[in-house]
């Protein structure tokens, strides 16, 4: 199977994320996250709790 190893910039809430893993499971692709970047606490909390990170 073939993987994909992204980073997730500006990553807000995770929505963009968690949109991009289950468009690519559709495909039979594995994904891997190595970065996540939120400058906004709040964000990061949220990211944490939505993601698992």
């Amino acid at each position: 199977m073939k993987k994909i190893r992204f980073i997730d910039l500006f990553s807000g809430i995770g929505g963009m994320r968690l949109a991009f893993e289950a468009a690519t499971r559709s495909l039979n692709l594995e994904t891997e996250c190595v970065l996540s970047s939120e400058i906004n606490r709040d964000a990061q909390l949220v990211y944490q709790y939505m993601v698992g990170g």
